[in-house]
């Protein structure tokens, strides 16, 4: 991780010259970092995995990009992370959605019911009601997925908490969403008609 100053300038008060770096001793390369916070108390909280799914979890920094923790979320590939009102850190992987404290208890596992969730950096948010919405892994819809506090399923947003959008193009799909000041969820992606070799951006507004 790089941390810059308000002037773009590498802020070298963060960790060795305005950097820190932190291998995932799981496999010898290939290891990344896809989403990150800020905790309240300035600490840091990154996801991050190894390049052949075999561990994802959060690893957390000091303020000054000290290392403190790692905590593993199981096998898998790092996704997206996000804090809900009360501070608590939501994070993905391709197949489980959590909860933790800001010390890196696990606090709730999301049970996913067999459905693989992107890990593109931004698959997941958390609404102003605490409801984590996240997308699953479809390559000719858009699929958004939405969990009350809880950690159930919230059976009130689509069907069985999956709203699945079907336009009838040959491939639609999601990488990224996000919500307005209204609630209204905005997701986008990518969608093919089959017309030519080039792909077109997509966006789609949800009701919440």
């Amino acid at each position: 991780m790089t941390r810059y100053t308000g002037d773009g300038e590498l802020d070298t008060t963060f960790g060795s010259g305005g950097e820190t770096r932190r291998d995932i001793p799981h496999d010898p390369h290939h290891d990344s970092n896809r989403g990150v916070v800020v905790l309240a108390d300035d600490s840091i909280v990154a996801t991050g995995s190894d390049g052949y799914g075999s561990w994802a979890g959060t690893q957390h920094y000091g303020s000054s990009g000290s290392y403190i923790r790692k905590v593993g979320m199981g096998a898998g590939y790092a996704g997206s992370i996000d804090l809900d009102s009360p501070g608590r850190i939501v994070a993905s992987t391709n197949n489980a959605l959590v909860r933790m404290d800001g010390g890196g208890s696990i606090e709730m596992t999301f049970p996913v019911d067999g459905v693989t969730l992107r890990t593109a950096p931004y698959p997941l948010t958390m609404n102003g009601s605490d409801l984590a919405l996240i997308l699953a892994d479809s390559t000719g819809v858009f699929q958004t997925i939405r969990y009350i506090e809880e950690g159930v399923l919230d059976e009130s947003f689509g069907t069985g908490g999956m709203l699945t959008l079907d336009p009838g193009y040959s491939t639609f799909r999601a990488a990224a969403i996000g919500l307005q000041s209204d609630g209204e969820i905005i997701v986008g992606g990518t969608a093919d008609s089959g017309s030519d070799s080039e792909y077109d951006f997509a966006l789609v507004r949800i009701c919440p």
